[in-house]
C-alpha cells in the first residue's frame, strides 16, 4: 500500500499516477517482515521503481518430551534429542516426530507463528501382551517368577523386552 501524509491513499496498487509529495511505501506479506520507505515524488514522474526483497519472518520451537532424550525429527530431518531448541525456523506448518526405544513414537503437525512455541509430549511406554495356551490346560503360569494364573491365560500391558514365562503342572516336566 502507498500512504501519503500518514493516510492510506491507494490500496493494493502496483501502478498509479501520484501528485508531487512524499509518500511512505509499505509492503507487507504474510510470513515476511514489513518493508517501509519514504519516497519523494516530483510531479507526474513517469516511473518510480521500488525494488524490494522481503525477509522471511523466523521463529523458534522448543521440543520437550517425557521422558527426555527422545530423538526429534523435523520435516524428515533428525535435529537432535529432547530437550531441544530449534531456532531460525520459517513460519508455517512443520511435521514433528519424536521417537525413543521402549516408547511409542509420536507425530504432530505444529503451526509455527511469530511467537515462539513450546511443544511438549509425553511418550507412552510400548507395551505388548502374550496369550498362553497349554495342553493339557490349567497349567500354572508364572511371569518373571510371579504367579499369574492358570492356562489358557492372556498377559497384557507388558513392557517390551525379554520376559521369562514358566509353566508348571503336576505330573509334567
Amino acid at each position: 500500500s502507498i500512504r501519503r501524509q500518514r493516510q492510506r491513499c491507494i490500496r493494493d496498487s502496483l501502478t498509479t499516477i501520484l501528485k508531487k509529495g512524499i509518500y511512505s511505501v509499505i509492503i507487507t506479506k504474510t510470513g515476511f517482515q514489513t518493508w517501509k520507505k519514504s519516497k519523494l515524488v516530483v510531479g507526474n514522474e513517469k516511473q518510480v521503481k521500488v525494488q524490494v526483497t522481503l525477509a522471511q519472518k523466523k521463529t523458534s520451537l522448543r521440543v520437550i518430551s517425557r521422558p527426555s532424550g527422545a530423538e526429534v525429527t523435523l520435516n524428515g530431518q533428525v535435529k537432535g534429542k529432547t530437550p531441544l531448541l530449534l531456532s531460525d525456523l520459517a513460519l508455517g506448518a512443520v511435521d514433528v516426530r519424536l521417537s525413543k526405544a521402549g516408547f511409542v513414537g509420536t507425530r504432530h503437525r505444529v503451526q509455527l507463528t511469530e511467537k515462539p512455541i513450546t511443544h511438549s509430549v509425553t511418550l507412552p511406554k510400548q507395551q505388548g501382551g502374550i496369550r498362553v495356551y497349554t495342553s493339557p490346560t490349567t497349567a500354572k503360569v508364572y511371569l518373571n517368577n510371579v504367579y499369574k494364573g492358570l492356562s489358557p491365560l492372556y498377559l497384557g500391558d507388558l513392557p517390551t523386552g525379554p520376559q521369562v514365562i514358566t509353566l508348571h503342572k503336576d505330573g509334567y516336566n
